[in-house]
């Protein structure tokens, strides 16, 4: 998820994006812009954005993650057409206040520098759909109507789990969830927090507590709250990924 907020809540945001290992990572195989014709509304994006501090929250997600490489995804939305233009566009929990469409997403997320270098390339897009039941056509009205409300709200950056506010890999799962559909096991605050160095748990309490008036409704850490990653979600059983080869 991308960072919208000051250096001294990446530690907070780092737990919204280890991965709580629910499932065993699909291959990571992206879908090229000549392909987005198959993609439709519902399917689910992912990208690995270049915000300032796009490389340490990989890092630390993912020990094995290489240097601005698509090993950890860091922001996610889902896809949706806008009746304004028929365009296919993306609700995320960014609170840009706009739309933006995918190819405009996958700019405005690859912006940034790597170890000090400007970078111009564009990051990949990698797609998972569902692919469990009931099916999705009789969802997806209502999963719209949700990542919609939450889309414009205001970046959670609290990360509480209230609609009040709303970050990206929340956004997908609240949505999932308000037509029915499971994308897995939800984990808890505590599931991440515990994963990190007692130094950085301690950090990530102190935001919280920081933010306890803002955006959590004036509740602090809480181990049993509901948090999820854009990780976890990709690794959901009920998603199958959309390809460069998928028929």
């Amino acid at each position: 998820m991308k960072s919208r907020i000051s250096l001294f809540s990446v530690a907070f945001l780092l737990l919204t994006l280890l991965s709580f290992g629910q499932e065993t990572t699909p291959k990571r195989q992206s879908l090229s812009p000549e392909h987005w014709s198959k993609l439709k509304p519902g399917d689910i994006v992912f990208i690995r954005s270049r915000s300032s501090n796009a490389a340490l929250i990989a890092a630390l997600s993912n020990v094995a993650a290489k240097d601005d490489a698509d090993d950890v995804f860091t922001h996610c939305g889902i896809l949706f057409v806008d009746a304004s233009d028929g365009k296919l566009k993306v609700y995320e929990g960014a609170g840009r206040g706009r739309y933006l469409s995918l190819a405009e997403w996958q700019t405005a997320e690859s912006k940034g520098t790597v170890n000090g270098k400007a970078m111009t390339d564009l990051h990949n897009i990698y797609v998972r759909r569902w692919n469990g039941q009931p099916d999705l056509q009789t969802a997806i009205g209502k999963i719209l109507e949700k990542a919609k409300i939450l889309h414009n709200t205001t970046y959670d950056q609290g990360f509480s789990w209230t609609d009040d506010h709303a970050y990206c890999s929340e956004l997908v799962w609240k949505s999932y969830q308000a037509g029915g559909l499971s994308l897995g096991t939800l984990p808890i605050m505590a599931h991440y927090v515990n994963s990190v160095p007692d130094n950085l748990a301690q950090q990530i309490k102190a935001k919280l507590e920081a933010e306890k008036d803002t955006y959590r409704n004036g509740k602090g850490y809480d181990p049993q709250e509901s948090a999820i990653s854009p990780e976890d979600i990709y690794k959901s059983s009920s998603l199958v990924s959309v390809t460069d080869t998928t028929q």
